[in-house]
């Protein structure tokens, strides 16, 4: 009787196992492009072939912001992006007297580690502990321009949530222009604007004003598998039928 409780605890403990593994969060070289932000700091990582390069904007205040950038490799054993020897530490001051931003090297050939623990982004700086009880939340990779026929989308980070502007050139004269406020969907991997929004015909000759159609307006922005950005609009369905590219930050 003894044995067979045993076997049965030891069957227990090795389908849980297996359990907690296979709901494991895998971490791929692709969990780790985007945008990350910690209050006063922000993480942009992006992939150059087989590298990858991270980018890290810490405003100290008003006058004076510090940066850090990184070249790493993807330490697939570890599932942790590795910067051996290429960290760079830059400081700028805008002097006003002289309306000119002055650049400060604090070093060169630093190191540094990145890895994800919960859905969060770890920065272990090797050299001065920067990173030392930051976590970093994912803000998703949308930023940039995106183009798609006569229709372009721009979307810009301020703090945690998404300034989107998107135009389409009607004619040489006519405009239409959407702007959105939207927050970032994790889970589904998307940018969600409810309602803080707003559309208007702009028009490039003096004969007529420009004229808002609507400010209440709310869209999904989304991305398929082929990385194109597909627009989403609950208001009145103006992204149908568009897939668009990215076209540079």
């Amino acid at each position: 009787m003894k044995k067979t409780i045993l076997y049965l605890i030891c069957l227990f403990i090795i389908a849980l196992n297996i359990i907690t593994a296979a709901e494991k969060a895998v971490i791929s070289p692709s969990s780790f492009i985007g945008h990350w932000h910690d209050e006063e700091n922000d993480i942009v990582i992006r992939q150059s072939d087989k590298d990858y390069h991270v980018s890290i904007e810490r405003y100290d205040h008003g006058y004076e912001y510090t940066t850090w950038n990184y070249s790493c490799s993807y330490d697939e054993a570890k599932e942790t992006l590795v910067a051996e020897g290429t960290g760079a530490k830059d400081i700028y001051i805008y002097d006003e007297d002289s309306d000119q931003e002055n650049l400060s090297n604090e070093y060169t050939g630093g190191s540094a580690a990145f890895l994800i623990q919960d859905g969060y982004l770890i920065w272990i700086d090797q050299e001065e502990n920067a990173g030392k009880g930051l976590t970093f939340r994912n803000l998703g990779n949308f930023e940039g321009k995106w183009e798609s026929g006569n229709t372009t989308i721009e979307f810009y980070i301020y703090d945690d949530f998404y300034r989107c502007y998107i135009d389409r050139k009607e004619t040489d004269d006519v405009i239409i222009h959407w702007e959105y406020f939207c927050t970032y969907n994790a889970e589904d991997n998307c940018l969600v604007s409810d309602s803080l929004s707003l559309k208007e015909i702009y028009y490039s000759s003096d004969k007529e004003e420009s004229v808002e159609i609507y400010h209440d307006g709310s869209a999904i922005f989304s991305m398929n598998d082929n990385d194109c950005l597909i627009w989403n609009d609950l208001k009145g369905n103006e992204g149908a039928g568009c897939l668009f590219k990215f076209a540079g930050v």
